[in-house]
């Protein structure tokens, strides 16, 4: 036991400094910094439970209960979310699309990884982030085979494009908030029905000022809920997740759910920190689409996983009986 007995400091600052950042990030709608901390919550959990254990097996008992407490609360809120029902094997009838969105990450130049996992899951919608003109040479084998396209390339990180096997109905590129980065807005002809796309990749909020535009570019987007489709899809590199208020806010106001939710955490960055990987990759969808399947793709260079999905979009005679 003195062996353990020597770690306790070490698993006492792990616990406190844990509890300290899970506080600090119930404020994120306030600062940066905040913003950050906020989207950590999952390692907070696994930090403090693993604290706990020492301190059980040590018999050291008010840190034991503190930390079994504290983490309880922090992942009751993440129970619902991520345990819900929006898994299905639904049978019925409508128009069953795959769709792959991947942040290419622009120095990134692992392109066989890219082209062959593309080969491999064969969407009919691929959303690509960070499009510069040598991913999109690149990967002219997979996408010069897609009859629709709609991008925007770029020198930043914020060449956006979308490719797809199926006419839309429209589409073009809409520039919401100070920042003026891209976002593509399509509609397609789905099992009789208009379906809205969009697909946008705001900031990282590492600055507060990047924070700002961050937020900005979501929020701005919110009130062009009324312009689209009943039904809506929508996708993008949003850099937060579901602890944070902007988060919850786009949920809310564009009525929509996570694509995510009944199929465990799934992060899908940070590749090169595995232990503090967090879901910042999302597909937000109307209430009447089911999500058949969802899954994290295979490492192909970037920092972000490909987030491949698998929806059904019912038939418009059955989403009017709903």
């Amino acid at each position: 036991m003195n062996v353990l007995t020597r770690l306790k400091p070490l698993f006492v600052f792990s616990a406190i400094i844990s509890s300290i950042l899970a506080v600090i990030g119930l404020f994120n709608r306030y600062f940066w910094i905040c913003d950050l901390a906020c989207h950590f919550r999952t390692q907070y959990c696994v930090t403090l439970g693993s604290c706990a254990l020492y301190f059980a097996l040590i018999r050291s008992w008010k840190p034991f209960w503190f930390c079994l407490l504290t983490a309880f609360i922090l992942i009751i809120p993440q129970i619902p979310a991520n345990t819900s029902a929006s898994a299905s094997t639904e049978t019925g009838d409508g128009s069953r699309i795959r769709i792959v969105m991947i942040n290419l990450r622009q120095d990134n130049t692992n392109y066989t990884a890219a082209l062959d996992y593309l080969n491999t899951v064969k969407p009919d919608i691929i959303a690509l982030a960070e499009l510069d003109q040598r991913w999109f040479d690149a990967l002219q084998p997979v996408l010069s085979e897609y009859s629709y396209s709609l991008y925007e390339i770029r020198n930043d990180n914020f060449g956006i494009g979308l490719f797809s096997s199926a006419q839309p109905d429209n589409g073009k590129m809409e520039y919401y908030g100070q920042a003026g980065f891209p976002t593509v807005v399509t509609s397609f002809i789905l099992s009789g029905q208009p379906v809205s796309l969009v697909f946008t990749h705001p900031v990282s909020p590492v600055t507060q000022l990047k924070w700002q535009l961050r937020n900005d570019q979501l929020e701005q987007i919110i009130p062009h809920r009324q312009h689209w489709h009943d039904t809506l899809i929508f996708l993008g590199d949003l850099n937060t997740t579901e602890w944070s208020s902007i988060y919850k806010r786009l949920i809310r106001e564009l009525d929509v759910f996570d694509s995510r939710h009944g199929f465990g955490l799934q992060p899908s960055w940070h590749q090169v920190s595995p232990i503090l990987s967090i879901p910042i990759d999302h597909a937000f969808l109307s209430h009447n689409i089911t999500v058949t399947n969802r899954e994290i793709g295979t490492d192909i260079g970037s920092d972000h996983k490909p987030v491949l999905l698998e929806l059904l979009i019912p038939d418009k005679k059955e989403n009017a009986a709903k």
